[in-house]
């Protein structure tokens, strides 16, 4: 029995890429107490995580933070 793939959009940047219904593509992250795109790349984690987590803060996501990393390939 396969993944069935699905798109995932960063919350950061707007990048899509794929995935499976149960795991991140690699490297990408998972922020957690958002409603919309709650994944975000390796770039923005490594450049903008603090603007991105400050920009849902002011927009009501007070406890909005980042859960876990994909490793796997």
């Amino acid at each position: 029995m396969g993944y069935e793939s699905t798109t995932y959009e960063c919350r950061g940047c707007g990048r899509h890429e794929i995935g499976t219904w149960a795991s991140l593509p690699y490297e990408w992250s998972r922020i957690e107490r958002i409603d919309g795109p709650n994944s975000i790349c390796p770039a923005c984690v490594h450049d903008r995580l603090e603007d991105v987590l400050k920009d849902l803060r002011e927009d009501g996501y007070e406890h909005a933070h980042v859960v876990q990393s994909s490793t796997r390939k």
